[in-house]
């Protein structure tokens, strides 16, 4: 990693500053003493409590220079920054490096959040709030990562539900495949035990024509109501549905297509004004509740040719092993 000019300034500087004798006895006890001075921060790889505070200043120095501003964990130049600034709070130049480092942490928090890394954002929030208890960004960064984290257990469980459903169709299918070999074997055994059936006398032509004439004719089938209201509504539809500009296809649930379950999940939902998808929702699924949410989540991504009003539609979306 190539280091810009305030950074290289930066690491220069601590290492000068390394080199300068400072006051302490060695031991773990009396440098114990401004252990309040900062939150906790995680249990590093090194167990930095017991370096000397030059060490220390020159470990940070030199992991700024190599580029390891913040990982890996428990060798980074903010960790032994914050451990030499715990043991002395009014070192005026500490607290310049570790403020000067605050953004790069902010950054590395924001990217572990958003690639779903909870483990990482945790241990760079707590060393942002080692570095100041007072930013302005730690709250909003402990949500995010709440609201990740909730989203994970939502995932799992939804994963948890689809498994015990999934199993359960295959049991219904497997009982199925049982039942129609117990019932094909049946029928196999009773045709070789069993006795030809006697052939059934003929009636004569004119007996067949004259029971063929007694027979009445169906009367031709008449639309139903529910028929004809929606044939009406068809006719009456005041615009036909908008051009489709954007269709993702739906991701195959993983555990459906380790088991070979195909299906179909009918959505409904709004196109909006300007062709974008709202309100989706689940008209009727086959079988239920294993490719609903991976439809919903295709569907919400659907694009369509803006038309200035909401119009109302539905689609099939379709699991086929083939596909």
């Amino acid at each position: 990693m190539r280091l810009g000019l305030p950074v290289a300034a930066l690491a220069a500087a601590l290492l000068a500053c390394a080199c300068q004798p400072q006051a302490h006895d060695g031991s773990g006890a009396a440098a114990d003493g401004g252990a309040d001075a900062s939150p906790a921060i995680a249990t590093p790889v090194v167990d930095l409590s017991r370096q000397p505070i030059d060490e220390l200043k020159a470990s940070g120095s030199r992991a700024l220079s190599e580029g390891r501003l913040h990982a890996p964990a428990g060798d980074s130049a903010i960790e032994y920054w914050l451990e030499a600034k715990r043991r002395h709070p009014d070192d005026a130049a500490l607290a310049s490096a570790i403020t000067d480092l605050q953004p790069y942490l902010l950054i590395a928090c924001e990217q572990a959040i958003a690639r779903r890394d909870t483990a990482e954002a945790h241990r760079l929030h707590r060393l942002i709030a080692a570095s100041d208890p007072d930013a302005p960004a730690l709250q909003r960064l402990a949500s995010a990562i709440v609201g990740v984290e909730a989203d994970i257990e939502e995932g799992a469980k939804a994963d948890r539900e689809q498994a015990v459903r999934l199993a359960a169709v295959e049991a219904q299918r497997q009982r199925s495949d049982a039942d129609a070999r117990a019932a094909a074997a049946t029928r196999a055994a009773a045709a070789v035990v069993a006795p030809p059936a006697p052939s059934q006398p003929r009636s004569p032509p004119v007996a067949e024509r004259r029971a063929e004439a007694e027979v009445p004719l169906p009367a031709p089938a008449r639309p139903t109501h529910a028929a004809v209201e929606r044939a009406s509504m068809a006719a009456t539809s005041p615009k036909p549905s908008p051009r489709l500009l954007h269709q993702p296809a739906a991701r195959y649930p993983a555990a459906a297509l380790n088991r070979r379950v195909e299906g179909a999940v009918q959505v409904g939902f709004t196109i909006l004004p300007d062709g974008s998808v709202a309100a989706a929702r689940v008209v009727s699924a086959t079988p239920p509740g294993v490719f609903d949410r991976s439809a919903l989540v295709a569907v919400g991504e659907y694009r369509f040719e803006p038309t200035g009003d909401n119009v109302a539609s539905m689609i099939t979306v379709r699991f086929t092993l083939d596909q």
